[in-house]
């Protein structure tokens, strides 16, 4: 404690000597040299002899109390050193070092809550004192921290930190200060600032890497975690990186981070997820199947485990398996598993639509929305079962009860429009748009659900003259412009459906599904083909795992003539979008084209089981006439 203090106290005691007023300040200055002499050989016992000597002829001084305050606590003698200090402060109660040491006798019991008080009181009372004081303002903000006085630590710290503008441990107690204040954005901008002094401290990376995530910033995430190994080969780093990827979405390289780290942390299941979602990322879907397989053989009724399989297993064309996972979530009585039943039966659902099991799927859903209470959501996915069932009585029934119910819910006026137009009754659809849209709550979606009614019905004329009035009502409505794309295209006016597309992509170049779309239709028309490539391909970069973006760049590799990565990109969205009939007609294509008649009329064949209207099925269906006719004919 002496060398704590040593000359700079010392030079206050000389200090506060000057202005004493007592006779024998020679003799008091004296006896404290011989102490400070004593005190530096550790002789503590003549040290204290000679303070004593000193205060008899100063006892008035607080810096001579103080210094004598320090030597008792260096002896073990704590409470002489108490009362030495109370008798500073009683002196000079301005005098900012005796409240330090007596701040720091209590902090020395800071686990008893009173002590723990007293010491806080004493260092405020420095810092009020003496604002540039670097100990106390460091021991008064990590009290506050320990009390849950976040805003109060915060600011302490972020005074410390002005001081201390190198220490990489102040930023660190203040981003903390601040997390518990709940200001995460300005923790994120301390530790910023933090980095320019290390950046390879793991604690500190791994609390900025942290709070990126929890920011949805992955990717900055990954920069962080990534300097720090640079710098520092932990473990919790890798760690952190490999997870991080995965939410940044780039499987493919934490996949090798994720296969290294396994063995090492073989309890971690949470790794092993990460490694599965990293191979599902990756399309390696198989592979992602094999890992959830394993953490299921230590965890049979783990229920993220189980959805993620069950999902798996309906993009790769197993759904009779995904169908036995989902039963089983429904059957499980965990606390989670039962939380989330309505979506387990909402997917098993959707499987059983697909196969044609619309009455079993129309059960699930009904049970889905009475155990919702019947919400607004529940029962147009029931109008939308219904209606993929062909039970138009039902849908027409259902919409008009949602219809009297929730008159200006946009959704809800267009799922009566499509049970209207799918009972044949077309004429009605107009006059229920017409009188809606003064009074939906969202104008917009009529326009487009309408438009889309009238396309799917196949009324161009009306599809378009509906969204041409919304986007005169909206003119700067993407939605809207992006919708009048489509119809222009259905019409087969390309240079309108382009010139809507390039006025959205004038506005936001990188919108994914614009870029297809002009991609797509241009691949379709056989023309500016180097063109539609930069397209589909811009549109994959932004969106990498969305099986038809993945279509439309296969789709154009195929009409390039490059046959084997439009193989590479059908096939992977294939393995996206299993139910997608238009991405199975094209693997048909494709395999007629390079002269695999088995392989063709097994994916022509999948598509015709889900084309979703009879143009469609008519379609496949002479493509897969023709293909035998050859055959036969060979």
């Amino acid at each position: 404690m002496a060398r704590f203090f040593g000359l700079f106290v010392s030079l206050l005691f000389l200090a506060a000597l000057v202005r004493a007023e007592e006779p024998n300040l020679a003799g008091s200055y004296y006896h404290f040299s011989l102490a400070k002499m004593h005190e530096f050989n550790q002789d503590y016992g003549q040290a204290i002899t000679e303070f004593e000597a000193a205060l008899a002829g100063n006892p008035e001084n607080a810096a001579l109390r103080t210094e004598f305050a320090g030597t008792l606590l260096q002896a073990g003698q704590v409470a002489r050193a108490v009362e030495q200090c109370q008798k500073a402060v009683e002196l000079d109660p301005s005098y900012a070092e005796a409240h330090y040491i007596l701040g720091r006798i209590y902090y020395g019991s800071r686990e008893q809550p009173r002590m723990r008080a007293k010491a806080l009181a004493e260092f405020e009372r420095v810092v009020e004192l003496d604002p540039n004081h670097r100990q106390a303002l460091q021991d008064a903000a990590e009290l506050h921290w320990a009390n849950r006085d976040f805003p109060r630590a915060a600011e302490l710290f972020g005074r410390l930190r002005r001081f201390n503008p190198d220490s990489i441990r102040v930023y660190y107690l203040e981003a903390q200060a601040l997390v518990g204040e709940g200001k995460s954005d300005e923790a994120v901008e301390v530790l910023e600032k933090g980095l320019k002094v290390r950046n390879d401290v793991p604690e500190y990376l791994l609390l900025l890497g942290g709070l990126y995530e929890r920011r949805q910033e992955p990717k900055k995430a990954v920069e962080v975690y990534r300097v720090g190994l640079m710098q520092n080969s932990d473990q919790r780093l890798s760690r952190a990186l490999s997870s991080a990827l995965v939410s940044a979405g780039e499987g493919r390289e934490a996949i090798d981070l994720l296969v290294a780290l396994i063995p090492q942390l073989p309890e971690d299941t949470d790794l092993k997820r990460d490694l599965a979602r990293a191979y599902r990322q990756d399309l390696q879907l198989r592979e992602a199947a094999d890992v959830l397989e394993e953490i299921l053989a230590q965890l049979p009724e783990d229920v993220e485990a189980n959805y993620e399989l069950a999902g798996i297993l309906s993009t790769i064309g197993e759904p009779e398996a995904a169908a036995d996972k989902y039963r089983m979530l429904i059957d499980l009585h965990t606390p989670e598993a039962r939380r989330h039943r309505d979506v387990f039966k909402t997917n098993l659902a959707f499987l059983y639509e697909e196969e044609g099991r619309y009455d079993e799927a129309i059960e699930l859903v009904r049970e889905v929305s009475a155990s919702s209470g019947e919400d607004v959501d529940s029962s147009l996915r029931l109008c939308y079962a219904y209606r993929q069932a062909g039970r138009f009585s039902e849908a027409l029934e259902l919409s008009r009860q949602l219809l009297e119910e929730h008159p200006e819910d946009p959704f809800v006026v267009v799922a009566r429009g499509q049970a209207l137009s799918g009972a044949g009754r077309l004429t009605e659809v107009g006059s229920l748009l017409q009188d809606r849209l003064e009074n939906s709550s969202d104008p917009e979606i009529l326009f487009i659900g309408g438009s889309q009614i009238y396309m799917t019905h196949g009324d161009l004329e009306l599809a378009q003259q509906f969204i041409e009035e919304g986007l005169e009502r909206y003119p700067d409505s993407a939605k809207i412009r992006f919708q009048l794309g489509a119809v222009y295209e259905r019409k087969k006016d390309y240079a309108a459906a382009e010139h809507a597309f390039k006025e959205l992509l004038k506005a936001d170049p990188d919108q994914a599904d614009v870029l297809n779309y002009i991609g797509y239709m241009l691949a379709e028309l056989g023309v500016r083909l180097d063109e539609a490539l930069e397209y589909t391909q811009r549109a994959v970069e932004l969106d990498p795992y969305n099986g038809a973006y993945l279509d439309s760049l296969g789709w154009v590799y195929y009409m390039r003539g490059d046959l084997d990565q439009a193989e590479i990109h059908l096939k992977q969205a294939a393995d996206l979008n299993r139910s997608d009939a238009v991405i199975l007609e094209h693997l048909g294509d494709l395999y007629v084209k390079k002269g695999d008649s088995g392989e063709a009329g097994k994916y022509y064949k999948k598509s015709m089981r889900l084309a979703e209207n009879d143009e469609d099925l008519e379609r496949v269906k002479k493509k897969l006439a023709e293909l035998q006719v050859a055959l036969v004919d060979n």
